[in-house]
């Protein structure tokens, strides 16, 4: 990376595509604004969404949409306008954290559980990933009683067809050229590029954003049950390291 493009960066951190005004949005409250007192004015908002390639129209459409659906509120100060996150944004900004910032996996164990196969399939609520109807691997510990509970060890004695179910061969494939975007970043921040502090929190925003776009998506399973190129581990240990450079 030999200079910054600000535009272009996002562009690539979100695997070739712009990103999603009102997600992006999301975002930027989760990483900036997520205390209960906190507020972003439009301006500062117009400026952030600008620098990355977003017009102000797109921007007041999300903004619009995020409140319509609950997740932001605003008040005036003057002729301007202040948004925060609304208790309902705030505690799902805070639920899904622990996806989001943690530097390990959030299940280290995982266990196979069948389900009696003579009676019905259920509305599937429990957590973890349906392989079957009555066949599921999960990262909580089992509490049924009338199942067979199988807990896997930390080799992967999966099938190569069972451990493709568990997640999308795109979102592999998402995870490992994020991982090589985020390593080119960090080894260019290495250098202590002179940044402004606007374009720091800029930066640190499109990077938790990129990896957020997957760590939601991804089932809370042990790394080693994903096929390759399964990159999340390396994800979380840059997505933390950049975030020291830049807070």
């Amino acid at each position: 990376m030999e200079r910054l493009d600000v535009k272009e960066l996002a562009t690539r951190l979100n695997n070739g595509q712009p990103p999603r005004v009102w997600s992006l949005l999301v975002t930027v409250f989760g990483e900036l604004a997520q205390d209960e007192t906190a507020q972003l004015s439009g301006e500062t908002l117009r400026q952030f969404m600008e620098i990355v390639g977003i017009k102000p129209e797109a921007t007041r459409v999300a903004l619009h949409r995020l409140r319509k659906d609950g997740w932001l509120s605003s008040q005036k100060d003057g002729r301007k306008s202040n948004y925060f996150l609304t208790k309902k944004g705030r505690d799902e900004s805070i639920k899904a954290s622990p996806r989001i910032y943690s530097e390990t996996a959030l299940a280290d164990k995982a266990w196979l559980v069948m389900q009696n196969v003579g009676e019905p399939v259920g509305a599937q609520k429990e957590p973890g990933v349906w392989i079957t109807g009555h066949l599921r691997i999960t990262g909580v510990q089992p509490d049924e009683q009338d199942a067979l509970v199988i807990e896997m060890g930390q080799s992967n004695d999966l099938p190569d067809w069972m451990r493709a179910r568990l997640c999308d061969a795109s979102l592999l494939e998402q995870s490992q050229a994020l991982a090589n975007t985020l390593r080119d970043l960090d080894y260019w921040l290495a250098d202590e590029p002179k940044l402004d502090e606007f374009h720091r929190e800029v930066l640190r925003v499109l990077v938790v954003h990129s990896w957020r776009r997957i760590a939601l998506k991804v089932p809370s399973l042990p790394d080693n049950l994903f096929l390759k190129p399964w990159s999340g581990p390396d994800c979380r240990r840059l997505v933390a390291q950049i975030r020291k450079r830049l807070s």
